[in-house]
């Protein structure tokens, strides 16, 4: 397949980037600086603004994992919009790396997690203007979207463990009653989704399946250094 990723040069991008290349498919990079992409992908140095129909020209899915600074989070509010645009009438799909702020927080859907657990604050905020960014996409039938929430604890550094599970609207917990997921897991989950489509026009989100200890997340790292971490099926919620 060819994909697009917006932000590849970012922490979770580039490991998109990496995982898709990894398994062979061919990807375009569309990025503000190509000085940053680290490797030999094709590339298209635009703001995401300024993206149009010729960028997207043959590409079987977009990936946005477009970032800004926290109290900027109204900008994915127009890229959205933008990407949504340039978009119809085609059909390449979009897939958004989206935020936790939004999700329930039980399975009563009573109340979301920024509501609930974030203090008054920019983080706080940000999570309200983020959770707009699901209601643009659902009101956009001529587009094929899936937006793809982490964890509460989402980890730069986290390991490569190769297993997640998956969950819809929310927050997915272990039994420490921790919600967390490396940025390398979450990665593998995209490209999972991209490959076998289970969340069209949708939202859903993935965590680890249980608390990785220090001294495990170093066996973790240890393993996927040396090429030996397996990739297992997702397990159900």
């Amino acid at each position: 397949m060819k994909l697009g990723i917006i932000g590849a040069t970012g922490r979770a991008g580039s490991l998109i980037l990496a995982e898709a290349e990894q398994r062979g498919h061919e990807v375009v990079a569309l990025v503000r600086d190509r000085r940053k992409l680290t490797t030999a992908t094709a590339c298209i140095e635009k703001p995401v603004l300024e993206l149009d129909r010729s960028d997207i020209q043959g590409l079987d899915v977009l990936v946005s994992a477009y970032g800004v600074p926290l109290g900027r989070e109204h900008e994915h509010l127009d890229a959205t919009r933008h990407l949504l645009d340039i978009l119809r009438g085609t059909s390449t799909r979009l897939i958004i790396v989206g935020s936790a702020g939004h999700l329930f927080t039980s399975s009563a859907r009573t109340s979301r997690y920024y509501e609930t657990e974030l203090e008054p604050g920019p983080l706080r905020d940000g999570s309200a203007v983020l959770r707009q960014v699901t209601d643009i996409l659902a009101a956009c039938p001529d587009v094929t979207w899936t937006y793809l929430a982490p964890a509460i604890e989402f980890q730069p550094n986290g390991p490569r463990t190769g297993t997640y599970r998956s969950g819809g609207d929310v927050v997915l917990r272990d039994a420490q009653g921790r919600s967390q997921i490396s940025y390398a897991d979450y990665a593998i989950a995209l490209i999972d989704e991209i490959e076998a489509p289970r969340h069209r026009d949708r939202s859903f989100t993935v965590a680890h399946s249980e608390n990785i200890e220090p001294s495990r997340l170093r066996a973790h790292v240890s393993a996927s250094a040396t090429g030996t971490t397996r990739r297992r099926t997702p397990t159900a919620p």
